[in-house]
């Protein structure tokens, strides 16, 4: 099967940095925090196999960035 490559902007991997902290420090719960941020990187690798599997983002500034 064809993987796709797969590009995490800085920007997302500081969203993931700020939404673990905030479930670890603010809510208090770093097991959770541990959990999701685990989850949504699984998630993330997974559009590698089947990309399409998500609708694209309509964020007008990502797509003249080509994302």
């Amino acid at each position: 099967m064809h993987r796709y490559h797969i590009k995490i902007t800085e920007y997302a991997e500081q969203d993931l940095e700020d939404i673990g902290n905030y479930v670890a420090f603010t809510l208090k719960n770093p097991a959770s925090a541990t959990g999701l941020i685990h989850d949504l990187k699984n998630k993330m690798n997974s559009l590698r196999q089947m990309p399409q599997k998500h609708a694209l983002d309509e964020d007008n500034i990502l797509a003249t960035l080509g994302l």
